[in-house]
């Protein structure tokens, strides 16, 4: 899969999940914040898959990350910043991480 298209799945999956998540007072920026978010998180991920191939640990750090970036950016308390980068990361980990799984297959075939 293209890595564009590989970014907009993650950005499109978690912006549903911050829509679903997030109050509405502290939704006008909604989008922006989500792809900025991404943008900072998901080429780093990629960049140290690339040097390390530790995905979990990764995946750990990109939670972590995801979480001070929406408690900052949205102004939420912590608990509700921590459950949000929780269920969107999680959400996207299975998912790459079924991708992966499923690419290794049909390429090692």
């Amino acid at each position: 899969m293209q890595p564009v298209l590989v970014f907009l799945s993650t950005f499109f999956i978690e912006l549903i999940v911050y829509f679903t998540l997030i109050k509405k007072e502290v939704k006008e920026n909604i989008i922006l914040y989500c792809f900025l978010i991404n943008a900072f998180t998901w080429p780093l991920a990629n960049l140290f898959y690339g040097f390390f191939n530790l995905f979990w640990i990764i995946e750990l750090g990109v939670f972590l990350v995801e979480f001070v970036l929406i408690k900052s950016l949205f102004r939420i308390e912590w608990k509700k910043a921590l459950l949000i980068s929780f269920i969107a990361n999680l959400i996207t980990t299975f998912i790459g991480y079924l991708w992966m799984v499923i690419f290794r297959v049909y390429t090692s075939a």
